[in-house]
């Protein structure tokens, strides 16, 4: 079962990394006027504002957001601040990749809105598990560090924050209020989040 899991998230994220430059060439041409909300986006496509999903492509500091399976808008985001390879544990301050769901969404003081993921999920677990016996989990407290948790989606108010490039968070993606705004009402507990390279 474990296996199975780890194979189709490789084959998802090959599959991905080999059509990204073609995805991101029709999105692009194909994206909407930058100052339409989701609302109006659907309205004038006759989209239903129903099933949402995310796919996050690191490398490009980018959010697509999708409803009823289709390309609705771009947002910019910022990671973790060390944003190559997937999370292993808590502390190396990256930003996981793979296949999860929301596990639960909240206002929060700090940063508007929250979108909590099920990190870690049996494809993280598995992972860490491995590198652990490589000896790549770094020694913490007579044990090791923990695969951490409390990984999502959240705002910020601050552009300045919000750069490509400019990694600063402890392993979430960031966006800005105004967009976790704008997707927040469309996010049900069990939406698919794709978080590639």
């Amino acid at each position: 079962m474990l296996y199975r899991i780890r194979s189709s998230c490789t084959h998802m994220i090959n599959f991905f990394n080999h059509f990204l430059p073609v995805f991101t060439s029709i999105l692009l041409i194909a994206r909407p006027s930058a100052g339409a909300s989701v609302q109006e986006i659907c309205k004038a496509r006759n989209i239903p504002l129903i099933n949402a999903s995310m796919v996050i492509v690191k490398s490009k500091y980018r959010l697509f957001f999708y409803l009823d399976g289709k390309y609705i808008k771009t947002y910019p985001i910022v990671l973790g601040k060390n944003p190559n390879g997937p999370k292993l544990y808590e502390g190396d301050n990256c930003t996981p990749e793979g296949i999860y769901r929301v596990k639960a969404k909240f206002d929060h003081e700090r940063w508007s809105k929250f979108i909590l993921l099920d990190y870690p999920n049996q494809e993280d677990l598995m992972r860490y598990g491995m590198a652990l016996k490589r000896g790549e989990i770094p020694e913490k407290n007579g044990g090791y560090a923990s695969i951490g948790g409390g990984v999502g989606i959240h705002g910020t108010p601050s552009r300045a924050l919000n750069q490509a490039g400019k990694n600063w968070t402890s392993g979430c993606i960031s966006l800005l209020n105004e967009d976790i705004n704008e997707i927040f009402p469309y996010v049900k507990k069990g939406t698919v989040v794709y978080i590639l390279p």
